[in-house]
């Protein structure tokens, strides 16, 4: 990943972030199928344009669903 490549300090990429325009801040289908095993996701929930909230995931064991998770958890 270029991002890793790039990271300073041994960084290490933990999770990926995008939005969803006008709907609610929850996985669907598919972010189900585009999702890897051990990062974290964040889903933005943007409404007219503006931040609205957000809220973080990361896929159960069994990859058919998602966890939502404190974002203080990925310690």
């Amino acid at each position: 990943m270029r991002g890793e490549k790039h990271a300073k300090n041994n960084w290490k990429i933990v999770g990926f972030y995008h939005s969803h325009p006008d709907s609610p801040q929850i996985p669907g289908k598919f972010d189900l199928q585009i999702t890897w095993e051990d990062y974290i996701y964040i889903i933005i929930s943007a409404l007219k344009g503006k931040f609205s909230n957000f809220k973080s995931f990361r896929l159960i064991e069994n990859k058919k669903e998602f966890e939502e998770i404190s974002i203080n958890k990925i310690t």
